[in-house]
């Protein structure tokens, strides 16, 4: 009978743990980890509406980004999915390469959406892409 209960209470704590997003900060570095696609959107450009595909990590945990009380520029987030912004040309190359693969994404900072080609709420200022498995 105990261990019936110890192994209930367990299951109960994880399915618990499952549905509570992390809370982090958008100014600290993280490590994120998931499934990376290459997901689409709708851009602007030149005025017209164009469709345009664009990396993101679908994340294994849900995250919960608020600002620090300094931070005036973003908003609190909830979110599954965050977009990868990917200043290096050849690590935005090896991404679309390895679309549907599992990864760890090691972000230098995260920030919320303000621009049209932004197109999930919380963005990943991408340092490196770590542990890439298909």
């Amino acid at each position: 009978m105990k261990t019936i209960l110890i192994t209930i209470a367990l299951a109960m704590s994880t399915t618990m743990a499952a549905t509570h997003a992390q809370s982090i900060s958008y100014d600290q570095p993280i490590v994120l980890s998931g499934r990376l696609e290459m997901l689409t959107g709708v851009d602007i450009q030149r005025g017209k509406e164009v469709e345009v595909r664009y990396p993101a990590l679908i994340l294994d945990r849900k995250i919960s980004v608020i600002p620090s009380t300094t931070d005036i520029g973003n908003t609190p987030q909830a979110t599954g999915i965050v977009q990868l912004a990917i200043s290096d040309g050849s690590q935005r190359e090896f991404v679309k390469k390895v679309a549907g693969g599992r990864a760890s994404i090691s972000c230098a900072s995260l920030y919320s959406w303000h621009t049209a080609h932004h197109f999930a709420p919380v963005l990943c200022n991408v340092d490196r892409v770590l542990d890439v498995t298909q």
